[in-house]
């Protein structure tokens, strides 16, 4: 597995699977999340879990929506 880590706000780590921390890395802020999924997930079958895993980082913040 790999971390990750919030260093600003309200600190916090948590463990992810590997595949959760290649997605955080794929969110650079310059691409739509759909764009970010279409590269990497697999199949249509996977897509519930990443869109969850998205979610979720999301509401811990390690992920933060673009408004606009």
């Amino acid at each position: 597995g790999g971390g990750l880590r919030l260093s600003s706000g309200l600190c916090y780590s948590t463990q992810v699977d590997p595949d959760v921390a290649q997605l955080v890395g794929m969110c650079d802020g310059k691409r739509a999340v759909a764009s970010v999924l279409a590269d990497f997930v697999d199949d249509d079958a996977d897509i519930t879990g990443a869109l969850t895993a998205v979610r979720l980082l999301v509401e811990r913040g390690f992920v933060v929506p673009v408004e606009g």
